[in-house]
């Protein structure tokens, strides 16, 4: 595994969320940064045709970086969009609609329409699911997925997706299932029984 340390300049943005560079033309993807930002990375896996990596600083930063209003914004697997403008989000998008119909399925000249944006931006989502998860100092977590990792899950403390009372109910299961003390589930040794938490809103 490569642990060079880079400067990039970020040209684009990925249909998963990576920031998009090159180095001596070849393409890097990397997780965190904006088109038009300078950053210092690391490349964390080279391959023939791409590296992946890093971002560890904002070197100059773009003007549309606004502050991510959730506190786990950082290393959530959910928002990874949440540090951009809305209105920039919809270009983004627009243009990987475009790219998926000009590069993928070949058509030239293709004609898409404006993305229309949601009126709430934050709080839209009626079902969220939750998951569960041991630690080594034998407790447990009950939240969501850290960003890029199926066997890290992080205690939710406020989900901007969803309304605040999945977050309130979420807090209340996590310690129902302490004071109960409730079998977990493991991910890695597929031991326990507590394994999700759904909650869905009438909306």
């Amino acid at each position: 595994m490569s642990d060079r340390q880079l400067e990039i300049e970020i040209t684009d943005l990925a249909f998963n969320g990576k920031a998009v560079g090159h180095v001596d033309g070849k393409v890097v993807f990397l997780d965190g940064g904006l088109p038009g930002e300078t950053v210092l990375a690391k490349i964390t896996d080279s391959k023939p045709r791409y590296d992946r990596g890093i971002v560890l600083k904002i070197l100059k930063p773009s003007e549309r970086r606004v502050p991510a209003a959730c506190s786990h914004f950082e290393y959530c697997g959910g928002c990874t969009w949440q540090d951009l403008t809305y209105q920039d989000q919809l270009s983004y998008k627009k243009k990987q609609v475009m790219d998926c119909l000009e590069r993928i399925g070949g058509l030239e000249d293709t004609l898409v329409q404006d993305v229309v944006g949601s009126v709430e931006i934050f709080r839209y989502r009626n079902k969220m699911e939750f998951s569960f998860h041991t630690s080594e100092d034998n407790g447990f977590a009950l939240g969501l997925h850290r960003r890029g990792r199926f066997d890290e899950i992080f205690n939710l403390e406020r989900c901007f997706l969803t309304q605040d009372i999945a977050s309130d109910i979420v807090k209340w299961i996590r310690g129902y299932v302490e004071r109960e003390k409730l079998p977990v589930y493991d991910v890695l040794n597929h031991t326990g029984f507590m394994r999700f938490a759904m909650i869905r809103q009438a909306k």
